[in-house]
């Protein structure tokens, strides 16, 4: 009988050390919650005499949709300060375990983007890149939250290092981890938001937005006036604010769906999801919408 209770009070202690480890992998800091922004400065390609040109990309979490019975959060970008005339880059999932699992706009495959529930010594490639093997975690606080800082080195550069945090993403910026497979750009994460609160910023850049070149989408009046409605949208979506020419619609995966030569689309034999509209106008300029159909 004594051996009987010495073993069930082990069991017991394994299984609360269990409980323990399960409740950690639980307590995981989400990388993606509804209204998550990141600022992401990009380093261009630099071939002097040119100047060198730094470009800031401005992401935001908004909205979601169903990609193959899967639910994906949007993922939207602007290159605007005043954080105007946003576009769909990609969805973006993420897993009880700290899993995050991109699919970009230009393509229909899934890849792996983060996993915050790897340990020391633990490798992953991205994108079919790089190796990016874990040197070490710790605890570092953000804002008034401890969260997980996870140390790596390339395995073809072992002396060069990456920075993920909890909640945060990588330091080369939400979707750049395993950065340093591109060649000659780089892509920093200037400063990350939760509900428009200021969590992370770069002190080596000591700003949250840095261009040093013009650019003009379209003209930003002539973008103002263009609206699509409904918007989430059953059956129909009309185009308000300039004559079209002809409307390209397309799928998340590029893929083109339908073709309309005025200003109403109709969506019925759509399934839902969402699409990005190429709206070419009278005057020849070229705009794109993002409607979701449900």
């Amino acid at each position: 009988m004594k051996t009987f209770t010495l073993k069930n009070k082990t069991f017991l202690l394994l299984l609360a050390l269990t409980g323990v480890n399960i409740a950690h992998s639980q307590n995981i800091e989400p990388l993606l919650s509804e209204g998550n922004r990141w600022n992401v400065i990009f380093r261009d390609v630099w071939s002097p005499p040119e100047p060198q040109r730094f470009t800031t990309y401005c992401y935001k979490l908004e909205g979601d949709t169903l990609l193959d019975g899967v639910s994906y959060k949007l993922l939207y970008s602007t290159l605007y300060e005043d954080l105007s005339h946003f576009s769909y880059r990609a969805a973006l999932r993420e897993d009880p375990e700290g899993r995050v699992y991109c699919r970009h706009s230009s393509s229909s495959d899934e890849t792996l983007l983060y996993d915050f529930s790897l340990q020391p010594n633990d490798s992953i490639s991205i994108d079919g890149y790089e190796y990016l093997v874990l040197e070490d975690i710790r605890d570092t606080i953000i804002g008034d939250v401890s969260r997980k800082k996870f140390t790596f080195f390339y395995s073809d550069h072992i002396y060069e290092k990456e920075i993920w945090i909890e909640g945060v993403g990588s330091e080369y910026g939400l979707l750049n981890p395993g950065v340093l497979a591109l060649s000659g750009e780089m892509t920093y994460l200037l400063c990350s938001y939760e509900n428009e609160e200021l969590v992370w910023q770069n002190t080596d850049f000591n700003t949250c937005f840095y261009t040093n070149w013009n650019y003009d989408l379209v003209g930003e009046e002539y973008i103002d006036n263009i609206k699509v409605f409904p918007n989430p949208a059953s059956d129909k979506v009309i185009i308000i604010g300039a004559p079209v020419e002809e409307t390209y619609v397309y799928n998340i995966f590029g893929q083109l769906v339908a073709v309309c030569k005025n200003n109403e689309i109709n969506f019925e034999n759509l399934t839902n999801g969402l699409y990005i509209l190429h709206i070419k106008t009278n005057d020849s300029k070229s705009i794109k919408k993002s409607v979701i159909k449900n």
